[in-house]
C-alpha cells in the first residue's frame, strides 16, 4: 500500500531545498548523485502535493522541517524562486509600489545575510582562547534558549526525533533504571507520558523506520545487559517484540539509513568491541557486517549522504579520537567498507552528535572539564569550535538531538549523583528565506 510519509532521506532533502539548494549543492552536501537527488525529490513532489521548489520550501516551514531566523519580521520571511522556476504572474500585472516593497525585502533580507556571515565567523574559532568582541557574542548568545524541563530527571536514555517532537525513552536517574517514556512536543513545549517500556533499560538507542521506533538492548533494572528488541508504534501507543540482537549488547552507536538499523561497537559485558550490526524490520533479521578498527563504547553514529560517521567513544579509560566512516553500499565482507580520513581535533569525553546541513556538530568535554560544541564540514575537512555560552553549564551524559536547524540538550548529570531535567536548545543554522522579484 502506497504511503505519503516522507522517508529520511527525503525529509532531508527537503530541508535542503528549503535551504535555497540545487540539485548539484544537495548532492555535494549528501554525497549522492544529481539523479538520485532528482528522484527523490520526485517522490517529494507527490507525497506532499507540491509542484515547485517554493512550495516545498513552504511545505517544510508549515511542517516544522525549517525554521526562519528569530527576529525577523514577517513580512521578511516570503520565499525566492529556485533557479529554474517560472514565475505565472505576469509582470504587467504588478504595480510599481509592490515591485518597491518587494525590492526593499530583498535588500532588507540581504544585509540580514551578511550581518549572519559576520557573526558566525566572528564567533567560530579554532582556539579557545580567542578574544569575542562582546557585541557579538552578546547576538550570538540570544541563539541559545533554556526550553521547559523534562517531566522526569534523567541520562543516558535512549532519545529520538519523529514527526517534529523528541521521544525520550527509560535511561537512569537517583530511582534507578527508567521504563518511562515522554513524547517533548517542539512546537507546543508541551510533554506528553506515553506507555512504559517493557524492559527498563538504560545505555541504549534508538531510530526511528517506517514510523515505528526501535530500542535495542542497553542495561536492565538488575545491572545486566539484555538482547531484547522492543518497538514502539506512536500511532497506538503500544510496544512489541521484534527478534534478539545476536548477543545482548550495550552502549553502543546507532545510526539507519534506507530502511535499516546499523549499530557499532559497544559494550558486551566483558569487552569494548567493534562489531557492526544490521537489522532488516521488513524480514525481522539481524546480520553481522565487517567490523571496524578501533573498538569502542559510547559513540555516536551520524548520517552523511550514504555513509555513516562513527564519532568519539572510549576504550576502556583512554578515548577514541579516530573518525571511522563506513559505506553499507560498499560492504562485501571487507575492510573496503570503511575508511578513516579525520580525526576529533584533541581527547575528550564524547557526549553527543548530530548532522545538520551537511555538517556534523559535535559536543564533547575535553581535557580540562569544559564542554565545547564543535562543527565538522566534510566539504573543507575543518573543525570549527562555537564561542557561544549557553545560559546554563552542559552537563554530563546528557543526550544530544537534531531537528530542523537546532541541537536540543537533554537531561544529563550535574555530578555524580545528581540527575537533571534541563532542557536547552542552540540555533545551530539559520534558514534565510529571501523574497521572489519579478522583472
Amino acid at each position: 500500500m502506497e504511503t505519503n510519509e516522507l522517508s529520511e532521506r527525503e525529509i532531508e532533502i527537503l530541508k535542503l531545498v528549503g535551504q535555497g539548494k540545487s540539485n548539484k549543492e544537495i548532492a555535494e552536501n549528501l554525497f549522492i548523485s544529481v539523479n538520485t537527488v532528482k528522484v527523490h525529490l520526485t517522490s517529494v513532489f507527490r507525497k506532499t502535493g507540491v509542484t515547485s521548489r517554493t512550495e516545498a520550501t513552504l511545505y517544510a516551514i508549515e511542517h516544522g522541517y525549517i525554521d526562519s531566523p528569530r527576529g525577523i519580521p514577517d513580512d521578511v520571511q516570503i520565499l525566492i524562486s529556485q533557479p529554474g522556476e517560472t514565475s505565472t504572474t505576469n509582470p504587467s500585472e504588478i504595480g510599481s509600489k509592490q515591485k518597491n516593497n518587494w525590492m526593499r525585502m530583498f535588500w532588507l533580507a540581504l544585509a540580514l545575510i551578511s550581518l549572519y556571515f559576520v557573526l558566525s565567523r566572528s564567533s567560530l574559532f579554532s582556539n579557545n582562547t580567542t578574544q569575542t568582541n562582546p557585541l557579538t557574542q552578546s547576538l550570538s548568545q540570544a541563539r541559545w534558549r533554556t526550553l521547559r524541563p523534562m517531566t522526569t530527571s534523567r541520562a543516558r536514555m535512549a532519545a529520538v526525533v519523529y514527526e517534529n517532537a523528541i521521544y525520550l525513552i527509560g535511561g537512569e536517574n537517583e530511582h534507578g533504571v527508567l521504563a518511562s517514556v515522554d513524547k517533548y512536543d517542539v512546537a507546543s513545549n508541551a510533554y506528553t507520558t506515553l506507555a512504559k517500556k517493557p524492559t527498563p533499560v538504560t545505555d541504549a538507542g534508538a531510530v526511528v523506520i517506517g514510523g515505528k521506533i526501535y530500542v535495542p538492548g542497553g542495561q536492565d533494572s538488575e545491572g545486566s545487559l539484555t538482547d531484547v528488541l522492543e518497538v514502539y508504534d506512536p500511532r497506538n501507543d503500544t510496544w512489541s517484540v521484534g527478534k534478539s540482537l545476536p548477543n545482548p549488547l550495550s552502549r553502543y552507536a546507532v545510526a539507519t539509513l534506507e530502511g535499516t538499523l546499523f549499530l557499532f561497537g559497544g559494550w558486551d559485558g566483558q569487552n569494548t568491541v567493534n562489531t557492526v550490526l544490521s537489522y532488516n524490520p521488513a524480514s525481522d533479521t539481524w546480520k553481522t557486517l565487517s567490523p571496524f578498527t578501533a573498538a569502542r563504547s559510547d559513540a555516536q553514529a551520524a548520517v552523511l549522504g550514504d555513509r555513516i560517521f562513527l564519532v568519539g567513544g572510549t576504550h576502556g579509560s583512554e578515548s577514541v579520537r579516530e573518525i571511522e566512516v563506513y559505506a553499507p553500499t560498499e560492504d562485501a565482507g571487507s575492510r573496503q567498507a570503511w575508511s578513516s580520513q579525520i580525526a576529533l581535533p584533541a581527547d575528550m569525553e564524547f557526549l553527543g552528535c548530530q548532522t545538520l546541513s551537511g555538517s556534523l556538530f559535535v559536543l564533547g568535554k575535553g581535557e580540562n572539564g569544559a564542554l565545547d560544541l564543535m562543527q565538522f564540514t566534510p566539504q573543507n575537512n575543518a573543525w570549527f569550535t562555537y564561542a557561544e555560552v549557553p545560559p546554563e553549564p552542559l552537563l554530563s551524559e546528557t543526550k544530544v538531538v537534531g531537528l530542523g536547524g537546532d541541537v536540543y540538550f537533554l537531561g544529563g548529570k550535574a555530578d555524580n549523583s545528581t540527575y537533571s531535567n534541563l532542557v536547552q536548545k542552540y540555533q545551530a543554522v539559520y534558514t534565510i528565506v529571501l523574497p521572489s522579484i519579478s522583472k
